[in-house]
């Protein structure tokens, strides 16, 4: 096990990044080498959910942590399916998916595996709860949302703010400390109840069957933490 402070020495993705950026790095590696990377975005609903992406293009929709849980659905057979073909794979996800990915695919050195220092996952109905609720008080439609950020860093890397930006250039925004989702989150108050009994929410003695890294992270100094036994990639 080795261990890591680090960042992306591209502001712009730092920028659009929960922390370090770290992870930006990482799928263009995979993907330059024809790979395929797994991770959460938001789909046409602005519902959370888990994408597959084989384009430099495409990463962007990745960036940035999401503050709900996603379920897998057909995740897991399509990871299956693209290490058949022998392609690389990137999966990213929180601590107890990443498990889960690893129990199911067992070794395989074509599979790097890249979990979050977990907080606990709000169950994905506050999410779209919130976000119906907000954008009709608002009086906006969620149509016409253009972007979301959970930790928009223009008003700072510890005083974060989360917003939504529209088609027609207005935005909603609120420091973290004053929005609705983020304060129930961060006070665990939608926080699923198994998180609460989480078997991966610390960094275990690993004897990992596959390459994995561990991302934490420390907005201070704008850098991500890295935990790695994935020396091969």
């Amino acid at each position: 096990m080795r261990i890591f402070a680090s960042h992306n020495p591209n502001p712009t993705v730092r920028e659009a990044s929960s922390a370090g950026g770290i992870f930006s790095l990482l799928a263009a590696k995979v993907i330059k080498e024809d790979g395929v990377v797994y991770g959460v975005g938001f789909d046409q609903e602005w519902n959370i959910a888990y994408h597959r992406v084989e384009a430099l293009g495409d990463l962007p929709r990745l960036y940035g942590s999401k503050y709900a849980f996603s379920q897998l659905g057909s995740t897991v057979a399509s990871i299956e399916k693209d290490l058949k073909c022998g392609r690389r794979v990137l999966f990213s996800g929180t601590p107890c998916q990443a498990a889960a990915i690893k129990k199911r695919i067992g070794d395989n050195d074509n599979l790097l595996v890249v979990e979050v220092v977990c907080h606990g996952a709000p169950d994905h109905k506050y999410w779209q709860k919130y976000l119906m609720e907000l954008c009709s008080k608002i009086k906006k439609d969620v149509n016409n949302i253009f972007s979301i950020s959970f930790r928009d860093k223009r008003t700072g890397w510890k005083g974060y703010s989360f917003t939504i930006t529209f088609k027609d250039g207005k935005t909603f925004s609120q420091v973290h400390d004053d929005n609705l989702y983020m304060r129930a989150f961060v006070n665990d108050l939608t926080v699923r109840e198994g998180c609460f009994h989480c078997p991966f929410n610390i960094l275990m003695d690993h004897k990992p069957t596959s390459p994995w890294v561990t991302f934490g992270e420390s907005p201070k100094w704008h850098l991500k933490s890295i935990t790695t036994s994935a020396p091969r990639w």
